[in-house]
């Protein structure tokens, strides 16, 4: 393996690893933000929650089958 192509897959690696991460994170976020609209009793605010958390959660698993 040349090089170049070596530099090109740890290039790959690394940014799939990143968004990997920024994934999760994500999903933190979202997950933290359905808690405090339940503890402060904004249930309007829970269902555009978990539609946008289960975006996040899909977006992260398709970080782990590409």
């Amino acid at each position: 393996m040349s090089s170049v192509n070596k530099s090109f897959n740890q290039a790959d690696g690394l940014r799939s690893l990143m968004k990997r991460h920024e994934c999760k994170e994500n999903v933190k976020t979202h997950q933290s933000m359905i808690r405090l609209a339940i503890v402060t009793g904004q249930y309007h605010e829970v269902d555009p929650l978990m539609d946008l958390l289960e975006q996040a959660q899909l977006e992260l698993e398709s970080t782990y089958f590409q």
